[in-house]
């Protein structure tokens, strides 16, 4: 991968992490002060982000609170709740297991179901502290899992 591409890579990866951490699940204290760093707010101004005029200065505890009631109120309210899900929002299916989760699961058997355990068996192996062995051990098991779901 050359250079240019890597740092692409790099930056859709902290776009996608971005994602994740904002729509995955109410934001905790931790991952609020993660997004109101200097160096996330700089970042979001520089994408033409607003998240707000006082969401870097406002009291955490109260903007919390309206980022709780809000996500409850878009992501698992009782009417017109938002669901990130494919199928769902292509009004194909209300079957969470259908056509798009048939492809993802043929696309980990046929890449990272073939090489994720060697790496993570290797990488247990050879961890010098816990933590990079224990990861390990939960990318092993969940590969395992994977293939048991596909063979069900």
């Amino acid at each position: 991968m050359s250079g240019a591409a890597a740092i692409t890579a790099a930056a859709w990866a902290h776009v996608y992490d971005l994602f994740a951490t904002v729509f995955r699940r109410p934001l905790d204290a931790s991952r609020l002060e993660r997004l109101r760093t200097p160096k996330m707010l700089a970042a979001m101004s520089a994408a033409a982000i607003d998240p707000g005029r006082d969401f870097a200065s406002s009291d955490g505890a109260a903007l919390l609170d309206r980022l709780a009631i809000d996500y409850t109120q878009l992501f698992h309210g009782p009417v017109e709740r938002i669901s990130p899900y494919e199928c769902i929002q292509l009004g194909e299916s209300e079957d969470l297991m259908g056509a798009a989760a048939e492809e993802v699961r043929r696309f980990l058997a046929a890449h990272l179901g073939r090489w994720a355990e060697r790496f993570a068996r290797k990488v247990w192996d050879r961890a010098p502290t816990p933590f990079y062995a224990a990861m390990a051990e939960l990318l092993s098991g969940h590969i395992a899992d994977e293939h048991g779901a596909q063979a069900a």
